[in-house]
């Protein structure tokens, strides 16, 4: 079942994604691009799903959940602007230089960049005993959470 999940789906969606684009560029089917590139839909939205809720899930305690909300729904909707502003330029509704369409791309790599800096692991390390328990071997290694 993990073959399935991890390597066919993928890989079918990706060469229909691909079949479909050779096909509009070569004027052989005159669908829209939206309709075409409903394959890389099907893969993007899980993955943004999922980006949110282990951004959500973290176990960073400095970071209230508002900003943890906020900085990890970033990443997946500026990617995902990008996209839809780039499929609306293909298709002739708009016609924005590349620049202005990639902006929500560049505010996501720097969302993502917060996002993975909020993420960070919490270490546990053994507190120092003292001499006394260390000669005694009756100390045992209490856990002390430090944060990097």
């Amino acid at each position: 079942m993990g073959l399935l999940h991890t390597i066919i789906l993928p890989n079918l969606f990706l060469g229909g994604l691909i079949i479909l684009c050779a096909l509009r560029l070569d004027n052989k089917i005159s669908l829209n691009w939206f309709i075409i590139t409903i394959p890389t839909w099907l893969l993007i939205l899980p993955f943004a799903l999922l980006i949110v809720l282990h951004g959500i899930t973290s176990q960073n305690y400095n970071v209230t959940i508002f900003e943890k909300v906020a900085i990890s729904s970033l990443v997946p909707i500026g990617f995902i602007t990008s996209y839809i502003f780039g499929l609306l330029r293909l298709e002739g509704y708009i016609d924005w230089s590349l620049g202005i369409i990639f902006i929500p791309n560049f505010v996501a790599v720097i969302a993502f960049y917060l996002y993975t800096r909020q993420l960070k692991t919490v270490k546990i390390v053994p507190k120092q005993d003292s001499k006394e328990n260390e000669k005694e071997g009756e100390g045992e290694n209490e856990i002390a959470v430090a944060q990097n």
